[in-house]
């Protein structure tokens, strides 16, 4: 009888403390949310903890265009295909602003991703 009241003592303690324990993790989890909320807030998201079935008021950003960024691209590109077309036909070398054209080019087909090329 006595064993069975001191494993019974035991589980009980065990408990406490697991409970305490697990509390004292709560209270650390609830004072991060608040420093997590107010900073934040300090940057201009607002989500409203109090009813979270309103859902977040965070503001997205605009997705960037890349379909048109690679049409320009492809524009641009075959405008200087013609371009160099004319000085191979034509014979010439091209000239200063022709090699930076060319620089500019190799530039914005590096920029591309592979999506968009």
């Amino acid at each position: 009888m006595k064993i069975s009241i001191a494993i019974s003592v035991l589980i009980l303690i065990s408990a406490a403390f697991l409970g305490y324990a697990d509390k004292l993790r709560l209270e650390g989890a609830r004072e991060t949310h608040g420093k997590l909320v107010a900073e934040a807030a300090a940057l201009g998201i607002s989500i409203d903890s109090e009813s979270p079935d309103a859902g977040a008021l965070v503001t997205k950003r605009a997705r960037e265009d890349k379909d048109a960024a690679a049409r320009a691209a492809a524009k641009e590109l075959l405008e200087f295909a013609k371009e160099m077309e004319t000085y191979k036909e034509s014979g010439e070398q091209p000239d200063e602003k022709t090699q930076e054209r060319i620089a500019g080019i190799m530039d914005l087909m590096l920029s591309l991703d592979a999506s968009q090329i």
